[in-house]
């Protein structure tokens, strides 16, 4: 039986990857376990299934595959804390250029352990890292609370993301305020190439959509689920009149469907009317109508910007209450994990909306 040959054999394992996904892959999916099997099967194909795992595949659900990842792996090059640099130069560390992170307990951010942990993480992949989906319980440890300085740790880890295109923060917004007294702004305006922004329960207020203008020479796509003040607060005029910005092709708005409505009633009930075409919502929608052409899908589009919005399905017997807030964080997640939030249609907002 004649020999398949080596080159054809890497290549095959390179095309498990399609150059245009932005899939995160678990450790159940079929593609990490291939690769697995491909590290153990010879010397021809455990260097490049092993490259491809650190950079496609780094699912972290908890604690246990932190610490695995970070002091076992050889990730590092060895156990970092014994690791010279003759060692690290022998060992040069992989790219990583996707991540899922989500190590912390439920609703337990107060472990030191775990935070310098993801911090020695980002260290190693931040400087090559493109998409990041992160479940981190960031709002339960309030800055007066926090003794240890933790949160100051993780706003340092988060600030240094050069290559960042993808964010999606799950249960906030990304909160990294570390101190008490002074109002911190936004990490996440700081990364240049910052591309795709998905955020949960926003304040779509002037001091947020300032920091969306701040990005607007590359920012595209914008995902805000169950966000506050989008639809019922007005911007001040010098922000409100640089809506849309040129660049921006999506704004998808996730909710469940009575929470829509909600949105729209309050709205009616707290803006008065002479301001009413200056929150974010109107801003976006009405320059959308104003604009108006159709494409093959029938969506209205605005120069390639819309804004629309997605219905989070609830379950029979489920909806309303607390209930509302996971199942709209798993349906993001969810879609951000497998790469495909950042092109979910969603529905356009009827007229009737105004």
């Amino acid at each position: 039986m004649p020999l398949i040959p080596g080159e054809l054999i890497l290549q095959i394992i390179d095309c498990l990857f399609p150059s245009t996904s932005r899939k995160i892959h678990s450790p159940s999916d079929i593609v990490t376990q291939t690769l697995l099997s491909l590290t153990l099967a010879c010397k021809l194909t455990h260097h490049p299934a092993r490259r491809l795992l650190f950079q496609h595949c780094l699912y972290i659900d908890s604690r246990e595959r932190l610490d695995q990842l970070v002091d076992e792996s050889g990730y590092f090059g060895g156990n970092s804390e014994t690791t010279t640099n003759d060692q690290a130069h022998q060992s040069p560390q992989i790219p990583s250029y996707s991540l899922y992170l989500a190590p912390f307990p439920l609703d337990q951010l107060d472990d030191a352990h775990t935070v310098h942990q993801v911090d020695r993480l980002l260290s190693q992949v931040g400087a090559t890292l493109r998409s990041l989906v992160i479940d981190i319980p960031l709002r339960y440890l309030c800055p007066e609370d926090d003794v240890h300085g933790l949160r100051a740790i993780l706003r340092a880890a988060f600030s240094h993301l050069p290559a960042l295109e993808d964010f999606c923060s799950v249960q906030d917004e990304l909160y990294l305020e570390a101190g008490e007294i002074i109002e911190e702004p936004p990490v996440w305006p700081t990364w240049p190439r910052l591309r795709r922004l998905a955020l949960y329960n926003a304040c779509v207020n002037g001091e947020f959509v300032d920091s969306l203008l701040q990005c607007s020479s590359h920012l595209t796509h914008v995902v805000l689920t169950r966000p506050d003040c989008y639809m019922d607060e007005a911007l001040p005029s010098g922000v409100a009149d640089r809506l849309p910005w040129p660049g921006l092709q999506r704004v998808l708005v996730v909710n469940t469907r009575e929470d829509h409505l909600r949105d729209a009633r309050n709205r009616d009930d707290y803006l008065p009317a002479a301001l009413g075409q200056t929150s974010f919502w109107s801003r976006l929608h009405l320059a959308q109508q104003a604009s108006r052409r159709t494409d093959d899908s029938g969506e209205g589009v605005v120069g390639g910007a819309r804004i629309a919005y997605a219905d989070v399905p609830v379950p029979s017997g489920q909806g309303g209450g607390d209930d509302d807030i996971p199942l709209s964080q798993e349906w993001v997640c969810a879609r951000a994990v497998d790469g495909t939030l950042w092109e979910f249609p969603g529905l356009p907002y009827p007229d009737q909306y105004m």
